[in-house]
């Protein structure tokens, strides 16, 4: 014998006894919907995966009957619905749709968990042994961490922009006093003719282009030209007749 042409023998693997899940609330994962039907009824069969406390990644079942002769088991097939649909989706009671169903999966809830004790029916005879079973829905709860990072970036934005301000203003001002020295000295301050360094005031200020680094240099080369002053007289013939006579 085979299983899709593995063979396959489960002698000596023993059984898996997973036990009940504790009674308490948890939070679990909607993972979808089945509908199963036979010749007597219809019901809808949701998965629930648990992630969250001792029993994380344990599974537990639901099973909302929609269509049955037993109007009894139709009843509760409705409160199933109902109590999910506004835990997860806020809906209101009433009609139900697929893509009401649909939307269910994936969503996040809390599960209140009982256990069922073992019982007896008195009818057959038959014995039900204890399980698990879901007594309510929650809403999940949220957090808060979701809305506090995208606040971040909207804080450092304005403290950068503010920062770079100042740093825009401030630059034109260191600029601005060594243009300023440039004109109140010229070159014209001694022109070769003996004139004082305070006459240069009412010159006109040369081009900055042409010797940049002369306005320095003309308050110590006046008084070499002032020595040498008298050699333009010594040329004059009309001064050296008029001493003689």
């Amino acid at each position: 014998m085979a299983i899709a042409g593995i063979q396959v023998n489960t002698s000596g693997a023993g059984e898996v006894a997973f036990g009940l899940i504790p009674k308490g609330k948890v939070e679990a994962l909607i993972q979808g919907h089945e509908i199963k039907s036979d010749n007597q009824s219809m019901a809808i069969s949701f998965p629930f995966l648990i992630i969250s406390g001792p029993s994380k990644d344990r599974k537990i079942f639901e099973r909302a009957t929609i269509q049955s002769s037993n109007p009894k088991a139709t009843a509760f097939g409705m409160r199933v619905l109902n109590s999910l649909g506004k835990a997860v989706l806020g809906k209101p009671e009433g009609d139900w749709s697929d893509a009401d169903l649909a939307a269910l999966k994936g969503k996040r809830v809390i599960l209140d968990i009982d256990i069922e004790p073992e019982r007896t029916d008195p009818t057959t005879g038959k014995v039900y042994q204890a399980r698990n079973r879901i007594n309510g829905y929650e809403p999940a709860v949220i957090t808060a961490s979701s809305s506090y990072a995208p606040a971040a970036p909207m804080q450092q934005a304005p403290m950068q922009q503010a920062y770079a301000a100042p740093q825009q203003a401030y630059a034109p001002a260191l600029q601005q006093p060594p243009q300023q020295y440039a004109q109140a000295q010229p070159q014209g301050a001694w022109n070769g003719a003996g004139m004082a360094p305070q006459a240069a005031a009412t010159l006109p200020a040369p081009s900055m282009q042409q010797q940049p680094q002369l306005p320095p240099q003309s308050n110590y080369a006046a008084p070499p030209p002032a020595a040498a002053a008298p050699q333009p007289a010594a040329q004059a013939p009309t001064w050296m007749a008029g001493a003689t006579g």
